[in-house]
């Protein structure tokens, strides 16, 4: 009872444990089918167009979840839900998009998101829910090694990077200011997954678990 429209390979879909699908859309924004695929709806209001290729949730579900994407009819580079898809906040856009993001899960309503934007690929990071967006790095060119860089957030204070043409994951504790290499992994996987406060990323040696403990983060 919709007609979504597709751009390209858009992978916006996250099926909830509780059975309801959530697609992101270029034509309709954010849509909802509750029962299984049977029917679907457009959420009301949601204006989180564009190419989505990107998303992160946190486990256990508590019903939040949020996508990215980039070239946006609404001029937005993703957003965020609080509430099982029902109500959208927008990300701003910033250069094309997002093309890859992460999200700090450990406070209810999130304000730390570290994403990756699309042609010119810069690392930026947000500190108000996606409402502004800062450049973390102005030595990256836009078209460096920064277009394969995986980014994950494992507090507010924490940020992560892999990249799938490196056996590196490096981690910043100043707000992506400085990184230092924790190990010599090769992600697979372009974001992590959340359960609880630990980071699960799938490598070319298997699932690490990234966790801080006594005040100093790092994978196991």
């Amino acid at each position: 009872d919709i007609e979504p429209a597709f751009l390209r390979r858009c992978i916006g879909m996250i099926v909830t444990p509780n059975g309801d699908i959530v697609i992101q859309t270029a034509k309709d924004g954010i849509c909802v089918s509750r029962d299984q695929g049977a029917t679907w709806s457009v959420v009301a209001n949601n204006n989180i167009k564009g190419r989505c290729e990107s998303f992160s949730m946190p486990y256990p579900y508590d019903g939040r979840m949020a996508f990215f994407a980039y070239d946006g009819a609404g001029n937005t580079a993703g957003g965020m839900s609080l509430d099982d898809a029902k109500t959208w906040k927008p990300f701003t856009q910033i250069n094309r998009g997002a093309v890859f993001g992460d999200v700090d899960w450990n406070t209810h309503d999130p304000k730390i998101l570290f994403g990756l934007t699309h042609e010119p690929y810069y690392s930026v990071l947000s500190n108000d829910g996606g409402k502004s967006w800062r450049q973390i790095n102005s030595s990256e060119t836009g078209s460096g090694p920064e277009i394969n860089y995986c980014p994950g957030v494992l507090d507010a204070k924490t940020l992560l990077r892999g990249n799938p043409n490196e056996d590196i994951i490096e981690m910043s504790t100043d707000g992506g200011g400085t990184w230092s290499q924790v190990t010599n992994y090769r992600t697979l996987a372009r974001q992590p997954v959340h359960y609880g406060r630990n980071l699960y990323w799938a490598t070319a040696n298997g699932v690490i678990v990234i966790t801080t403990k006594h005040g100093k983060a790092g994978p196991t």
